[in-house]
């Protein structure tokens, strides 16, 4: 055995505060023969599993670090997924050839073989415990249904250039994500294809990279990491071009990572990032939702992302380019490996178990807005006014009711620079306005058809949150919404930003 073991306890202190109250107790560090390709915990987190390169299974305690059993399943591999409590595992090499195993037993329950066509690989795999089945997905959109004993149980062709796969928490519904930013669904039970849905407008140009799937089924949510291709990036650097592909640029990328929703196929949330062609290779979701990590190739980084203010958090380096990241299902652990063959466990505080109520505060609603009937409607955000907390909350805000309406179908979302720059011609200040004739003159000079107003109002522990949808034309106030959010501190505002968007500008 050629496992070499050393631990590491280290007391971070300021170092080891992440953003939002997220903290490092300690970390361990586990050496392993070759790079581990996948790893997972184990419900109560209690064990953890991982699988390297050349087939090599290690049993771990999280808490010691401590390595409890090593075996080998009898093939190399690439890809992998086992049940929760750890017991069977499926893993397939990049030739195709799957291995279902259950951990304790000298050797596999099943072997297979998908056929793969000239430059074709796998790029996903998820095992299906409700269903009995494994299914692996290629790079050619083919989605392969295999039974546990091995037997070809069925297969769906989706759209090509695939990246990667999730099941919805019941496993009734596969989601294939394609490079450019759709995504397929097939019918788990009756093995066809559903409906499609796309992360993005038609106007963007994206490149997937890596989904994970929240831990927890009261959170119906999958992350997705990507490249976005952004003009104006290289509009700033005065260069000329009219696609992605007409330029050779790599800072014309900007990594993403949004946040779609299983439960209404949509787009909930960007979270901003200030890293251009980082390659997002892995991604981890939280079990309480709220923290998302993400795998770095270029600059050998694991990053923290905060869900609930959108933006990414602190960043973790490493000495070699990191392989696979995951989170432990109650929140105690994070684990990620990288290509040097290292293992790394951190003890994690501050990150809620699935089934918890990390949300304290009470909301109550009032009022909607509609949008009329349009193929096409044009709005600007205002910058919300803000009275009793920070101008930096007011930024938070604004900045989160922006990205639900530059998703919402059928709506052009004036730029921010654009904003500005009126606003500096009518020499007034770009925040606070609230009156609807002065917003009217900009959205005519903005050429929109909508202005949206907002106002925050803090009285102690009490949040007032208030939309208004100016029509420019008239100057006339078409509709408002309210939220009042009860025993709200500045961490729960983003959750109250969230319920005040909830089905905004539903097309009538």
């Amino acid at each position: 055995m050629k496992v070499r073991m050393f631990l590491t306890m280290v007391c971070w202190l300021t170092a080891s505060a992440w953003s939002g109250g997220l903290n490092i107790a300690n970390r361990k560090t586990l050496r392993l023969d070759h790079t581990p390709v996948w790893g997972a915990f184990n419900g109560d987190d209690s064990r953890a599993l991982v699988l390297d390169a050349r087939g090599n299974l290690y049993l771990i305690d999280p808490v010691s670090g401590n390595l409890l059993k090593r075996e080998n399943i009898g093939g190399d591999a690439v890809l992998a997924d086992a049940s929760i409590d750890l017991d069977i595992l499926a893993a397939i090499s990049d030739k195709g050839s799957l291995v279902v195993f259950r951990t304790g037993e000298a050797t596999p329950v099943a072997r297979a073989r998908i056929k793969l066509k000239r430059r074709e690989r796998p790029v996903g795999l998820q095992y299906n415990a409700a269903h009995r089945q494994v299914i692996a997905l290629t790079s050619n959109g083919a989605v392969n249904f295999i039974s546990e004993n091995g037997q070809a149980r069925g297969r769906v062709v989706t759209s090509k250039r695939a990246v990667a796969c999730t099941l919805d928490h019941d496993g009734k519904r596969l989601f294939v994500f394609h490079e450019n930013g759709s995504i397929s669904t097939v019918d788990t039970l009756r093995k066809i294809a559903g409906s499609t849905f796309n992360l993005g407008t038609a106007k963007e140009e994206l490149k997937v990279k890596a989904v994970a799937l929240s831990k927890c089924e009261r959170v119906p949510l999958v992350a997705v990491g990507l490249d976005r291709f952004d003009k104006r990036i290289l509009s700033n650097r005065n260069l000329v071009f009219s696609s992605a592909s007409d330029v050779n640029f790599a800072n014309a990328y900007l990594d993403e990572v949004r946040i779609f929703s299983l439960k209404n196929n949509l787009v909930e949330k960007t979270l901003d990032s200030t890293s251009f062609r980082d390659e997002i290779t892995g991604l981890s979701f939280g079990p309480d939702g709220l923290w998302v990590a993400s795998i770095h190739a270029v600059r050998k980084k694991v990053k923290l992302w905060d869900v609930k203010i959108s933006v990414e958090g602190s960043q973790l380096e490493s000495d070699q380019v990191p392989g696979f990241i995951d989170f432990s299902r109650r929140g105690n652990f994070l684990m990620f490996g990288n290509t040097a063959g290292t293992l790394t466990i951190l003890s994690l505080e501050g990150v809620a178990p699935c089934g918890s109520d990390s949300y304290t505060a009470n909301f109550r609603e009032k009022g909607k807005l509609k949008i009329p009937n349009a193929r096409e409607v044009s709005i600007a955000l205002l910058p919300f006014d803000v009275e009793g907390t920070s101008i930096e909350v007011g930024r938070t805000v604004t900045r989160l009711v922006e990205t639900t309406v530059a998703m919402a179908p059928n709506v052009t979302l004036a730029d921010r620079s654009d904003l500005d720059r009126v606003a500096g011609e009518l020499k007034i200040q770009n925040t606070g306005i609230t009156d609807t004739s002065t917003a009217a003159r900009i959205g005519k000079m903005l050429n929109v058809r909508y202005l949206l107003m907002g106002t925050l109002t803090r009285f102690g522990e009490k949040v007032i949150l208030m939309l208004k949808l100016v029509e420019v034309e008239t100057a006339k106030i078409v509709g408002t919404r309210g939220l009042t959010c009860n025993r709200c501190g500045d961490s729960q505002i983003p959750d109250a930003v969230e319920r005040l968007c909830m089905g905004l500008f539903e097309v009538e």
